[in-house]
């Protein structure tokens, strides 16, 4: 049960990262965002009233496709607008606030759970989380796509190659590629050991 828990997730998030990236370079980040938190609005009803772990296990396929699509687009939107030289710059920072808001969520929660139950007063601040999340991703982001095509027209080069042309690269094409790729791949099996 433990696994399906940890594979469901793995595999949704995996797919969709994937395709995020492909429909977020067509139509902006901004609406894949968008669905990224639309998918996330039943998730706390489904885990307060979760009545069995296939319930469960079906919010964490939620979450897989909420984390794939809204990740990806904020570290998208970011390196977008940081532009070539501060790339590195973008990640880090997307990551630092990432992690932050993982260790603040989980005090927070952590207290509310302490003071009163696991389940559902918890689930009450993910709520409030999502729905705000959600507004803010329909009514204060802005679309940042433009700025990816802008340097891509300053490169003079093809800046969207076929998806099976950059799969191909991303995956066993390109050594470099592959290399960070792999990285990323050992860096996750050792998070999901832990």
């Amino acid at each position: 049960m433990i696994g399906s828990f940890a594979v469901s997730f793995g595999v949704v998030k995996s797919l969709l990262n994937l395709y995020a990236g492909k429909y977020g370079e067509e139509y902006g980040p901004k609406p894949v965002l968008v669905a990224g938190w639309a998918t996330a609005l039943p998730l706390p009803v489904i885990l307060i009233f979760a009545p069995n772990w296939g319930w469960l296990t079906a919010g964490n396929i939620l979450l897989g496709v909420n984390q794939a699509l809204t990740w990806s687009m904020g570290i998208n939107a970011k390196i977008y607008l940081a532009g070539p030289d501060q790339r590195g710059l973008a990640v880090g920072t997307d990551e630092a606030f990432d992690s932050t808001g993982v260790a603040v969520e989980a005090w927070i929660t952590g207290i509310i759970a302490g003071q009163w139950s696991l389940r559902p007063e918890p689930l009450y601040s993910l709520a409030v989380v999502v729905v705000l999340a959600f507004l803010i991703s329909i009514f204060i982001i802005k679309e940042t796509v433009q700025y990816a095509r802008a340097e891509g027209d300053d490169d003079h080069h093809d800046a969207n190659p076929p998806f099976d042309e950059v799969l191909t690269r991303a995956t066993y094409g390109d050594r470099t590629l592959f290399a960070a790729a792999q990285a990323g791949h050992i860096e996750n099996f050792a998070d999901t050991l832990f």
